[in-house]
């Protein structure tokens, strides 16, 4: 739940009930909830140099009237598994419970489930080995798509192994379509929008 910064009022101007709710709902249920979200841009996901094929990330627009928003997309294959990574420091509030949402349509498709994976490489400070880095075990999420085509949806995967991530770590997340699993069976590509690391 994103957190709102305290509104501004003029002079005189009253702080109804309505402003009250909205900044409790948007700053102490997220407190007292202890969650925390980190957005990971699709515009700014490496690519795998080897070993792994890469997602096409490409950009679109709206099909509706101009002006028309774009939005950057990744398209992971029902074939072949395809990879994106992303690469950032971990937050300083960050304590435990990594899971990742991620946003995804189906431009053809209306049936049929889709399995994401995620799998983790966190360092700290000090750590040798840094050029030999490898990912700890895979994390799986088998989920419905929607019943109407165009239509987002999110995907949680839970990131239960997570290389003992740590806040202040440098982290590395490994995100692709296991394509070739029993359980995905979505026809044609999954459109990734959106992808955030959510955490307590």
């Amino acid at each position: 739940m994103a957190r709102t910064a305290i509104p501004l009022y003029v002079t005189n101007q009253l702080i109804t009930a309505a402003h009250g709710n909205t900044y409790w709902r948007d700053n102490e249920a997220a407190h007292w909830a202890g969650i925390s979200k980190l957005q990971l841009p699709i515009g700014a996901a490496l690519l795998p140099i080897s070993t792994n094929v890469p997602m096409a990330i490409s950009q679109v627009e709206s099909s509706g009237a101009a002006p028309k928003p774009n939005w950057r997309i990744a398209s992971a294959d029902d074939t072949t598994d395809e990879w994106l990574q992303f690469e950032f420091l971990v937050p300083p509030n960050f304590v435990s419970d990594p899971i990742l949402w991620v946003y995804y349509y189906s431009v053809a498709a209306i049936a049929g489930d889709v399995v994401f994976c995620g799998r983790v490489a966190s360092q700290s400070d000090g750590d040798a080995g840094v050029a030999a880095k490898v990912y700890d075990a895979v994390n799986t999420s088998t989920t419905t798509v929607p019943g109407v085509v165009l239509t987002l949806d999110k995907a949680v995967v839970t990131l239960t192994n997570d290389d003992s991530m740590a806040a202040n770590d440098f982290c590395n997340i490994g995100l692709y379509r296991d394509a070739d699993a029993v359980a995905d069976t979505l026809v044609g590509d999954a459109i990734i929008k959106y992808v955030f690391l959510v955490y307590s």
